[in-house]
């Protein structure tokens, strides 16, 4: 039975806008008077995972099912009847948290895997089902939420009722397709870090999240092919900014970020008010000091680095966290933690930095497409000014400043020797990421990407680090 979009009127989107400013202005009137959560530094996850076949890893719409057999508020639908996302706990960001998480990941990783036997699937934690095929990108493959079939008759609207040109070229393959639904954009899946620093450190850590976007995605890359195409080492960034079509708004509606922070991160909500035209103008539950029409609209504007707000810890009105979205689910749960390390690292050792001063926004979008493209091989403006490949800077920049960043934190020594120095460094010295793993495993054995994924699976299950992948 086919899922009715909702419609709304006029009305509810002028009110709808109305709200959004309101809401604003209270943010930052709290901020102004010091009614902000005195947070201490925080992290979580979304994880992004594939339902397959159990023989030839062929995607399976099958969400509702797995769901039911998981029974569990952690795990929720994603946008098409493949996927299903796990949202994980938080931690605070210091001690032994990495081998928490990583153990939590591998617990979620067993009830998946449990509960995908019983309906006769596995799970896949990958960017992208290398052999996916474009023609199961239909409705009849969207989860069953109003939400998703509205947003998907929003875009179409906004769009004029045409279709959605997808054209991405890689160094010798190219894919170029028309599309009549958003669906294509379920074909990516990812590992999405939540992050919260400490309150008066919110806008230089949300301007270094912005810088180390482009390191972070050469490092963990891991969607070269794309619907059988070999495009970028990082697929998943141009198919989902193709998704949004530009007359959707004055800008596409998934990019880098809002530009970096200066004064406030009410800037922030402000350039997504006045910049994007709003999709769910839902006026129901306003309630000042709630924020939640702003958290409605934020969610249908999808930038690389987006910043929550929330409820406050101890009474206070508001919590603010960066959502960090770049990079790919997978491969393993050792190495996920190991990016997550890398990630923690770094958003605190680069936040002393003036990045906001010493950057231009277009410098850092030139690093982050060098990087989904050629990940290892691509070029990085260096924190000096400087032009360097990936891997040289990696290896000799941005390791040591996330491990002083870890060791400032206050994150134990032997976990960082783990994750670290056992898994990022000679990982990085071999160029390898899982871009890199399934190409090489390609150019060894074609493009048996039933039998690929087969070894993916098997190397991912044991929870092997890249380093020890057959």
């Amino acid at each position: 039975m086919a899922i009715k979009p909702k419609t709304y009127r006029a009305s509810d989107y002028h009110r709808f806008q109305q709200n959004l400013a309101l809401e604003i202005e209270d943010l930052s009137l709290a901020i102004s008077s010091n009614n902000v959560s005195k947070q201490k530094i925080k992290y979580g996850a979304e994880l992004e995972s594939w339902i397959v076949d159990k023989n030839n890893f062929d995607a399976q719409a099958k969400n509702d099912w797995l769901l039911k057999e998981l029974s569990n508020k952690s795990f929720v639908p994603e946008l098409s009847k493949f996927n299903v996302e796990y949202n994980s706990n938080v931690y605070d960001a210091s001690g032994f948290c990495l081998k928490k998480f990583e153990s939590e990941l591998q617990i979620a990783e067993h009830k998946l895997r449990r509960a995908a036997e019983s309906i006769d699937c596995k799970v896949l934690h990958i960017g992208s089902l290398p052999n996916l095929s474009r023609n199961k990108m239909q409705i009849k493959n969207m989860s069953s939420k109003e939400r998703y079939h509205t947003l998907n008759q929003q875009i179409l609207d906004k769009n004029n009722g045409n279709p959605q040109h997808y054209k991405i070229e890689g160094a010798d393959e190219k894919l170029d397709f028309l599309s009549e639904s958003i669906m294509p954009v379920a074909a990516t899946t990812s590992f999405q870090m939540h992050y919260q620093p400490v309150f008066e450190d919110f806008i230089p850590s949300y301007n270094a999240c912005l810088y180390l976007s482009a390191p972070m995605l050469a490092l963990t890359a891991n969607t070269p092919f794309l619907f059988g195409k070999r495009l970028w080492d990082e697929s998943r960034i141009p198919l989902f900014e193709q998704s949004m079509p530009a007359s959707a708004a004055h800008f596409g509606r998934v990019g880098l970020g809002c530009g970096f922070l200066k004064d406030s991160v009410c800037e922030y909500f402000r350039y997504n008010h006045d910049e994007y035209d709003v999709f769910f103008p839902e006026n129901e539950n306003f309630e000042r000091g709630r924020f939640t029409h702003n958290s409605v609209h934020n969610g249908t504007i999808w930038h690389w680095n987006r910043v929550v707000v929330g409820s406050g810890d101890e009474g206070q009105d508001y919590g603010v966290r960066i959502e960090f979205r770049p990079v790919s689910a997978g491969p393993s749960s050792v190495d996920m933690t190991a990016h997550f390390a890398m990630f923690l690292g770094l958003a605190k050792n680069l936040s002393s930095e003036n990045i906001g001063e010493e950057f231009r926004m277009e410098d850092l979008v030139e690093n982050f497409y060098s990087a989904a493209k050629n990940s290892f091989d691509g070029k990085i403006l260096g924190l000096n000014q400087k032009q360097y490949s990936y891997q040289d800077y990696l290896i000799g920049e941005l390791i040591p400043r996330a491990e002083q960043g870890l060791k400032d934190l206050g994150v134990e020594k032997e976990q960082i020797q783990y994750y670290l120095k056992n898994n990022i460094l000679p990982r990085c010295k071999s160029k390898l990421n899982g871009a890199n793993w399934q190409k090489a495993f390609v150019e060894k054995n074609g493009r048996d990407f039933s039998k690929m994924l087969s070894q993916y699976w098997e190397n991912q299950n044991k929870n092997l680090s890249l380093i020890e992948w057959k």
